[in-house]
């Protein structure tokens, strides 16, 4: 039987950081800016992560898919459960089964609080019939806009790793706009710290799921929403390095080169203005858009047409007026002074 102490854990909501080492970029942009720049040291905290550098989950897209549909089945209060996998032999975690709440669970705004029972049973079983470890949980900040780990989440982390002596443990933050995401935070208690780690991505089901919920068809959670609503999941190489360019659609702005001087001026205005950023690209269309998630909510979208027609940006989830989008160059000049009249700068 596994400890309930990691499980137990009521996840309280906090938007600061604090006596914790947290090896992750500040703005939460992850991957897409190291596609547009190169890697930005200067976005890591000072601090020796020497000996925990892991920074890779491997996952089934069917299990994301799984606590997509769990999150949206809550989209205004929290909801979570467990991962069950395993460490490759290069120490690369490996989630083969997601586990969603049981039906005794605690759904709150700012907690949630697994149904213990339900958890020991469904690990019990995943143990004898599967060979599974217990390696993480899961909990969603529904439309908090808080897509990285609180103060409070890693303190109740340590506590649960230090009561039931692991050494690492996963954590994955799931959130919801219009879109659900998910992201994997990787917690090392001998170094008091945790990373953000990068999506593998394998295609279809997991294989531990088509067997296990079919034969325990009456112990597992079957999430009432039954189609997924994912923002784009970028995956990386299991080994190797990353991608080294992104894809846009043609005559798209970016793919001038030049172009990504101009981005960065507006990159690093933006993330000089509000702590909480991050990047992502449009599913539908391959554009780029901006997440701001300060006290002010802001997603600023580069359509097609940028920069020969203004940015799409939404305040609060509420598309903002045409401020006068001017024809000066360059490009970062004109969209720096159209954020200044909407205020937004």
């Amino acid at each position: 039987m596994i400890s309930a102490s990691i499980v137990a854990v009521q996840i309280s909501i906090a938007k600061t950081v604090s006596g914790i080492v947290m090896i992750a970029r500040k703005s939460g942009d992850m991957g897409i800016l190291d596609l547009l720049f190169g890697t930005e040291k200067d976005n890591y905290p000072s601090g020796n992560t020497a000996d925990f550098t892991q920074d890779k989950v491997i996952i089934y897209k069917g299990e994301l898919e799984y606590i997509s549909r769990c999150i949206l089945d809550y989209p205004n209060i929290e909801t979570g459960g467990n991962l069950f996998g395993f460490y490759t032999a290069t120490h690369i975690p490996f989630i083969q089964y997601v586990l969603g709440p049981g039906v005794n669970s605690e759904h709150h705004n700012i907690r949630f609080t697994q149904d213990y029972a339900f958890f020991n049973l469904n690990a019990d079983l995943l143990i004898k019939e599967h060979a599974l470890h217990h390696i993480g949980v899961w909990h969603s900040h529904h439309k908090l806009g808080i897509d990285q780990p609180s103060s409070g989440d890693a303190a109740s982390m340590f506590n649960g790793m230090k009561t039931d002596r692991v050494d690492n443990f996963l954590l994955i933050i799931g959130n919801i706009v219009k879109k659900t995401n998910a992201k994997a935070y990787n917690f090392s208690l001998p170094n008091k710290s945790y990373q953000y780690c990068q999506w593998v991505v394998l295609d279809g089901e997991s294989p531990i799921r088509l067997q296990f919920d079919k034969k325990h068809k009456n112990v597992i959670h079957e999430p009432k929403t039954n189609e997924p609503i994912m923002e784009l999941i970028q995956s990386v190489p299991l080994y190797g390095e990353a991608q080294k360019s992104l894809t846009y659609p043609e005559g798209y702005w970016l793919n001038d080169k030049s172009n990504n001087a101009e981005l960065k001026v507006i990159v690093d205005t933006i993330k000089n203005k509000y702590s909480n950023v991050s990047f992502y690209i449009q599913e539908e269309d391959k554009t780029l858009g901006i997440s701001i998630k300060d006290a002010d909510k802001y997603d600023i979208a580069f359509p097609l047409k940028f920069p020969n027609v203004p940015p799409v940006i939404q305040h609060n989830n509420k598309i903002l007026k045409d401020f006068g989008w001017g024809k000066q160059s360059p490009i970062s000049t004109r969209f720096l002074k159209y954020c200044i009249k909407g205020s937004i700068l």
